[in-house]
C-alpha cells in the first residue's frame, strides 16, 4: 500500500468506550490526521473538544463527513453499530474493526464471557478489516493471551482492551 500524496494518513473514527481516546493518542502520535470521532459517549466528546477533533454522536453526521472529507481509514473500535455497506466502501483503503476476541473462533457479541463459559486456555483481540457481513474479512492483526484460573468476562475484558 502506497501512502497518499499527503505526509500523512487520514481517517476517522467510530467507538463506543475508553478505547477509542487512547487509539486516536496512538494515531494522532503516528502522523495520522484523524479527521473526526462518532461515539455517543459523553467522555470520547470530551476528549474531542479538548484536542480540537471534530466530533459527532451521529452516524448520519460521520457519513457526510466522510462523504465531504474522503479518508484513507476508518476505525471501528468497540462499536455497537453495524455499519453500512456504502460506510464501509467509504474509505480510500480500509475500514478496520477492533474485536475483542480472537476471529473466526469467536465473532460476534459476548465473546469474553462465551471465553470462560467454554473454559478456554487463550483468548486474544483481532483487527480485521470491515465487510458488510459482521465479523468477517481479512485478519490484520491478533494478539493472543492466556486466561488465568481467576479471570472473569470483565477481567478477560481488560486483557484485551490492554492487548488492544
Amino acid at each position: 500500500m502506497e501512502k497518499n500524496t499527503r505526509d500523512e494518513f487520514s481517517c476517522y473514527i467510530i467507538g463506543e468506550d475508553n478505547l477509542v481516546s487512547c487509539c486516536a493518542k496512538m494515531l494522532i502520535k503516528n502522523k495520522f490526521n484523524l479527521l473526526g470521532i462518532c461515539s455517543p459517549s459523553a467522555q470520547i466528546k470530551d476528549f474531542s473538544l479538548q484536542h480540537n477533533i471534530p466530533y459527532t454522536s451521529t452516524l448520519d453526521a460521520l457519513e457526510l463527513w466522510m462523504l465531504e472529507n474522503k479518508c484513507d481509514f476508518l476505525f471501528s473500535i468497540v462499536n455497537s453499530v453495524i455499519l453500512s455497506k456504502q460506510i464501509i466502501k467509504l474509505p480510500r483503503y480500509f475500514t478496520i474493526n477492533y474485536h475483542n476476541a480472537p476471529l473466526p473462533k469467536y465473532a460476534g457479541v459476548h465473546a469474553t464471557a462465551w471465553a470462560i463459559l467454554n473454559n478456554e486456555q487463550y483468548h486474544g483481540v483481532t483487527w480485521h478489516i470491515a465487510e458488510e457481513k459482521v465479523d468477517t474479512g481479512d485478519i490484520l492483526k491478533q494478539k493472543i493471551f492466556p486466561i488465568d484460573a481467576h479471570d472473569t468476562s470483565f477481567t478477560l475484558d481488560i486483557k484485551c482492551i490492554e492487548a488492544a
